[in-house]
């Protein structure tokens, strides 16, 4: 099965520990997973905290600059471990080809992630306009993807907690 071959090696990834042992970002634990359900078993972090609420609890405006050195430090360990997970996704052909199939899904999250974010500079144009060439450039690379499926690249998620 290619997905339970990609979540176990998914685990692999290493952890990204950017305030000495501060804090770490990682993968869950993968203990089980059933392709016929779709259903995945993994660890249970209890002390996991996600971005969006860590973020809203730690970084106001006028946030220590010890607490701020810590939200830099996060934000910075994230994205080292999202560069490792595109590397480690790159690498995968048989990830690669399981979502090239997947047109529908690509399809709609183009629309909700790209489209939607060219309409956000239009209602926070003091905020968004300067970057309206640059969403633009994404979008357009968006669609080249789904035009030749030899350049889609994996989406790890967008950390929406739905709240």
């Amino acid at each position: 099965m290619v997905e339970s071959k990609a979540l176990a090696a998914l685990g692999g990834l290493a952890p990204s520990d950017p305030n000495n042992g501060w804090c770490a970002v990682r993968t869950p634990k993968l203990y089980h997973f059933d392709p016929q359900t779709n259903t995945q078993v993994q660890e249970y972090l209890a002390n996991g905290i996600d971005l969006k609420n860590y973020a809203l609890k730690h970084y106001e405006p006028h946030t220590s600059p010890v607490k701020k050195a810590q939200c830099l430090g996060f934000g910075r360990g994230l994205g080292q471990w999202l560069k490792h997970f595109h590397q480690w996704a790159e690498q995968s052909q048989d990830l690669r080809n399981n979502a090239a199939e997947n047109t529908s899904i690509q399809r709609l999250k183009h629309s909700t992630y790209y489209d939607y974010l060219i309409q956000m500079i239009e209602m926070f144009p003091t905020i968004l306009s300067q970057a309206k060439e640059v969403f633009e450039s994404v979008k357009s690379m968006s669609e080249r993807e789904l035009e030749d499926d030899s350049t889609l690249q994996a989406v790890h998620g967008d950390f929406w907690t739905g709240k």
